[in-house]
């Protein structure tokens, strides 16, 4: 039976703002994503510079690769913290930023390998999908002008497939937001549980935790939309606002105060869960 107890939203929303330094945390943990997504931008500048513009490009952009999976993993480590201590009733004063580095690291890198697995149908359906989109294409290349019949013959079998591409690519996003809302914070609470990654990978167990929760999983995608929609339409109109250069400080601070509120919110949202099972 589905569990009717449903989260208490109030406490989700509101909690990030009544801690005493939420604007210390917003610098510190949104504030690197947006330094990563300036140097990001900068490097896509450089890259009009020829030659020492695309060596220094093309090593930027490794090392943003590295950095921002680096900073994603320890932010999953941090956001398990929160959830763990919203599970046993513990202040989130106590969970500063930086620190505890190594067992931040060690339990995301766990969550971020079960959701590796997770995404093995997604990768599955996107190759199969460009895969029907573009090798057709390549074949009516190929062929060029050299048989103006058989390429008239193939013109509508080729376009088919490309259209079929579509399908698999639809069922991939799909999927992809199923596993992001539902699955992802699913194995995240039975790994705030038990600490190991066979309990993750527990398929039908992971599948039940979903249709027990399913209502209040649902708040938790309704929540993270509706203050995604938000903060994306502040980001527009901070993006506008540079302009008259009051942006250029306006939305970074917009992109990290909302990052790392989202981070909170959905914490807090899957702590509640954990407590009521």
């Amino acid at each position: 039976m589905a569990n009717k107890q449903t989260i208490d939203i109030e406490r989700s929303l509101k909690g990030f703002f009544e801690l005493p330094d939420w604007m210390e945390r917003s610098l510190m943990l949104g504030g690197s994503y947006a330094v990563l997504y300036i140097i990001y931008f900068f490097l896509i500048i450089i890259l009009i510079i020829p030659f020492i513009g695309w060596v220094i490009g093309c090593c930027g952009f490794i090392f943003i690769i590295i950095a921002a999976l680096a900073m994603w993993i320890y932010t999953i480590g941090y956001k398990y913290e929160l959830i763990k201590a919203e599970m046993l009733g513990t202040p989130y004063t106590k969970i500063k930023v930086f620190e505890n580095f190594n067992e931040r690291f060690q339990h995301g890198a766990k969550i971020f390998v079960a959701n590796l697995v997770y995404s093995i149908p997604t990768i599955i359906l996107y190759v199969i999908g460009y895969a029907l989109m573009f090798l057709p294409m390549g074949m009516l290349g190929s062929l060029g002008s050299s048989d103006n019949d058989y390429l008239g013959f193939m013109a509508f079998p080729s376009m088919f497939l490309m259209l079929l591409g579509y399908v698999p690519i639809g069922i991939a996003v799909i999927y992809q937001m199923f596993q992001s809302f539902f699955i992802t914070p699913s194995i995240t609470a039975m790994y705030a549980k038990e600490q190991s990654i066979s309990a993750m990978l527990q398929f039908g167990k992971v599948w039940i935790f979903i249709k027990e929760n399913f209502i209040n999983l649902l708040l938790l995608l309704a929540l993270t939309m509706g203050t995604g929609f938000i903060i994306y339409f502040a980001s527009m109109i901070s993006s506008f606002l540079i302009l008259l250069c009051i942006g250029i400080i306006l939305l970074p601070a917009v992109f990290a105060i909302g990052l790392t509120f989202i981070i909170h919110m959905q914490a807090s949202i899957i702590g509640q869960i954990c407590k009521q099972n």
